[in-house]
């Protein structure tokens, strides 16, 4: 009789699936005989679509207990243990290899999909492995054809999208809650958490995701019910809630309240947080650091920052908030002690005091820290000395020379660089608009992934702001310039000309567009 049934059960999925979704794949190509595996493997996409985590994590396990092969398994356990375990990769990484080393006999869907997983656990984190470059573009390479071969596939467009976001189914709408803030605004933001929530989602995220939804609703912000949640909501929770709020331009700052919280937030024992990094010191002052001067407090994330964390530093210089003198010394001091990716952050204010002395010194410390060294580093200390020497030009007011070596700096060796050195496009992209090239400049400073708000990330919708206004792009300015004047609307007063002239251009706009 057990066989009987799990024929009949094989045949009845198989009718219902050719006119309705039962799991993420379609049984002609799952690629396990074992009726066992089968169910135990279908019970864990029913899990995984609604992020019941541990449920799809056992589930999957108890597939592969019973088809060591079962590649499909294999891969989505894989995709799944990210998800409850996101700090501890050995066992992801171990589940993506062994399915790749079954990827056999399955349709091409599922077969490409294999591939760019285990190519995508290949990549996590920088290595000094040559052909890192070479298997990320084969990455890219692989997800592209599965577009285009699957252009109404879900399932594919999310694979295409996790890889761009890090290198109808509930994971999928997690990153384009932020996303969608950053891009369109906090109604459109909202409209993806409703849509996640709509879902049932069950893991730890969909706490996070449900008070922020709530703070994104400035009517209900404020209400006893909201402060009910974040009273009682975890530490891990909180977290979550942040994501969803990075950047979104609003007049209130409602992570300033989540931040607090979290650092204060002591209920959750160490052991049993997914990120117990928020328990270290130093990770609490840089979460507090960065609210601060990403909301324009930059006095008081100064004070409680000073140079402890070189990125904020050095988006501290060109705000006025350093005094020179302590600016110059702590930027010697990354000099005389060879760490020029602490140092870096100077270029942009050595630049324009015209200090082409210190910017040699960081040429000449990277290119002697790139000999000897491991193939990763020696590339990113390579192109240290390739925007050093572009800054160079700035600093001696040759702009001209300095455009040239901007637009000739090797992106091959720096494949994050968007995101890893972002002032060199700012500068670039300033550059070029007081060039008359402004329409250059707006495609340079496109809106990219958004990640947590910043001074440099203010400066960079001022410049893209600038830029769309030459070239009569009116509705980007716009979604700029409010974004500007929104997010500093309550920063110290040395900001404050840069509120008005937002505000002052959004005027003018409002009014070019009644006319």
């Amino acid at each position: 009789m057990d066989l009987v049934t799990d024929s009949i059960t094989r045949g009845v999925l198989d009718l219902l699936n050719r006119t309705r979704p039962i799991a993420a794949v379609r049984l002609s190509s799952v690629g396990s005989s074992s009726m066992p595996a089968l169910k135990a493997f279908l019970r864990g996409e029913h899990f995984y679509r609604q992020t019941a985590w541990d449920s799809a994590v056992a589930s999957y396990r108890r597939a592969v207990t019973w088809d060591a092969t079962f590649a499909l398994a294999l891969s989505h356990l894989s995709q799944v243990d990210g998800w409850v375990d996101r700090y501890g990769d050995a066992p992801v990484q171990a589940y993506a290899f062994r399915s790749a080393a079954f990827n056999r006999g399955l349709a091409p869907r599922d077969s490409l999909l294999i591939a760019a997983d285990s190519l995508f656990e290949a990549l996590r984190g920088f290595t000094d492995d040559a052909v890192w470059w070479p298997q990320s573009r084969r990455l890219f390479a692989t997800l592209e054809q599965a577009v285009r071969r699957y252009p109404e596939d879900p399932g594919v467009w999310f694979q295409l999208g996790e890889a761009r976001v890090h290198s109808g189914f509930a994971p999928a709408y997690i990153h384009p809650i932020q996303l969608a803030g950053q891009l369109h605004g906090a109604l459109e933001s909202h409209r993806y958490a409703a849509a996640y929530l709509a879902l049932n989602p069950q893991d730890i995220d969909a706490e996070g995701i449900r008070l922020a939804a709530r703070l994104l609703d400035s009517a209900a912000a404020g209400s006893p019910a909201v402060r009910q949640l974040l009273d009682s909501a975890s530490r891990d929770a909180l977290l979550s809630a942040l994501d969803p709020l990075a950047e979104v331009a609003a007049s209130w700052e409602p992570e300033r309240e989540l931040v607090r919280r979290i650092v204060r937030n002591r209920r959750v024992p160490e052991s049993r947080m997914r990120d117990s990094s928020v328990v270290d010191p130093a990770f609490r002052r840089s979460l507090v650091a960065y609210d601060l001067a990403g909301h324009g407090h930059v006095a008081a994330a100064y004070r409680m920052a000073g140079s402890q964390f070189p990125e904020l530093f050095g988006e501290l210089l060109p705000l006025g908030v350093v005094p020179d003198d302590s600016a110059r010394a702590q930027l010697d001091r990354w000099l005389a002690h060879g760490l020029a990716p602490a140092a870096a952050w100077g270029l942009p204010w050595w630049a324009a005091r015209g200090d082409a002395k210190s910017i040699r010194r960081f040429v000449a410390l990277s290119d002697s820290l790139a000999r000897g060294r491991r193939v990763f580093e020696r590339r990113l200390r390579l192109y240290d000395a390739a925007r050093g020497r572009a800054y160079l030009a700035v600093a001696q007011r040759d702009t001209d020379a300095a455009l040239r070596s901007f637009e000739a700096l090797p992106d091959s060796l720096c494949g994050g660089c968007r995101e890893a050195v972002p002032w060199s496009h700012l500068t670039r992209a300033e550059l070029l608009t007081a060039r008359g090239r402004a329409g250059d400049a707006a495609r340079l400073l496109a809106p990219g992934v958004p990640w947590w708000p910043r001074p440099l990330s203010v400066l960079t919708a001022l410049a893209r702001a600038r830029a769309a206004d030459r070239v009569g792009d009116r509705d980007q300015a716009i979604w700029d310039y409010r974004f500007v004047a929104a997010t500093w609307a309550h920063a110290d007063v040395e900001l404050q000309p840069v509120v008005a002239e937002a505000q002052a251009a959004l005027a003018r706009l409002a009014g070019s567009r009644l006319r």
